[in-house]
């Protein structure tokens, strides 16, 4: 008995391994990338491997006043605004960008863009956040560029130039974008 039902079990368990270690790299309520999930696609990804263009940009996107939304119309509400901000975010920055919860109410984009591409992509993430009544809320953005060439190398170093640059844009009153120069 033990001899025929070892495998079966050994089979199973590894399956049960696998399908969990595929959704390790996703946020469960957005569909995003995690942390884990974004370190592992710039690992991945590394240095503009598909020619997408000479520069690239980390964008931090924090909600305004997320707080307050929980507090006034319950976590479950809070959750629906957390998905519909994920999609907008997946539409305003199609791949080869690379999107990601990084926790909370905070989100993490990577995109080989200019700068003036990077604020176009912005302003059609606040205008389709703005235009979704279940949404309710703005956000605030901050901005750093790298060269596409050292993506693999500097990004942490830009995200964090980036959520500088977003607390200066939440200083500002929100709703606005900052870049890190």
């Amino acid at each position: 008995m033990i001899l025929f039902s070892a495998p079966i079990l050994t089979q199973s368990l590894l399956l049960l391994l696998r399908s969990d270690a595929a959704t390790a790299f996703y946020d469960p309520l957005t569909g995003l990338r995690n942390r884990r999930g974004l370190d592992a696609a710039i690992t991945q990804r590394g240095n503009d491997p598909d020619g997408h263009g000479s520069t690239a940009a980390v964008l931090v996107v924090d909600l305004d006043g997320f707080k307050l939304v929980n507090d006034r119309f319950g976590h479950a509400h809070g959750d629906v605004v957390l998905r519909v901000t994920a999609e907008a975010i997946d539409a305003a920055f199609p791949p080869p960008a690379i999107t990601a919860r990084t926790g909370g109410e905070e989100f993490a984009i990577l995109t080989y863009v200019d700068t003036d591409a990077a604020i176009e992509q912005v302003a059609a993430l606040q205008t389709r956040l703005a235009a979704d009544p279940e949404v309710g809320v703005t956000v605030s953005v901050g901005v750093a560029h790298l060269e596409a060439t050292s993506v693999a190398r500097d990004f942490r170093e830009a995200w964090s130039r980036a959520d500088v640059a977003m607390y200066a844009a939440k200083r500002a009153g929100g709703n606005s974008v900052s870049f890190d120069l």
